[in-house]
């Protein structure tokens, strides 16, 4: 949004993915492999898989967040991800087979 100047407030520089597994792993979830979870999060994203940790944090608040419930793993949030994957795909290919084969 421009000010009455005409000039845009600096847009904030990306956070590094690295960073984003630090961030992670300071509040609490355990990364069992940092380069899987880093490769991850660039593939993926880091706020498209926040939706699958987001009821694994608890009301505990650290200076960088909420922390996650004892036991939060990265490699849990992933099989979530990965099962909620496989269901849309089946979910949005039945319909389209059942529409071009009757």
């Amino acid at each position: 949004m421009a000010t009455q100047t005409g000039f845009r407030p600096p847009t904030p520089l990306p956070t590094l993915v690295s960073a984003q597994v630090t961030h992670l792993a300071g509040r609490g979830m355990e990364i069992p492999d940092r380069d899987a979870a880093e490769r991850c999060l660039n593939h993926i994203g880091f706020y498209r898989l926040r939706a699958y940790w987001d009821a694994l944090e608890s009301a505990d608040m650290t200076d960088s967040g909420r922390r996650f419930r004892p036991g939060t793993s990265f490699n849990g949030v992933m099989a979530r991800y990965m099962f909620d994957q496989r269901i849309r795909i089946r979910n949005f290919r039945a319909p389209k087979q059942q529409i071009f084969q009757g």
